[in-house]
């Protein structure tokens, strides 16, 4: 598996924790990483699904710079 050493600002970062000790349970920790993953999983999901979406690679509303 890939590391892409992704950062992040601090405040998303206080964010994806707090939301990895919400879905922890004793024995049954949930770490940042599984948080982030599963966020970028859903992300490629809707962005898979949209029926607008072209054979481009490009990013809706960031222009192409050459």
């Amino acid at each position: 598996m890939a590391s892409p050493g992704v950062s992040l600002p601090d405040e998303m970062i206080d964010e994806v924790d707090e939301i990895a000790y919400e879905r922890s349970e004793p024995g049954d920790s949930v770490s940042r990483s599984e948080v982030i993953r599963e966020a970028i999983g859903e992300y490629l999901d809707r962005h898979n699904r949209r029926p607008d979406q072209s054979a481009d690679d490009s990013v809706d509303e960031a222009p192409a710079t050459n």
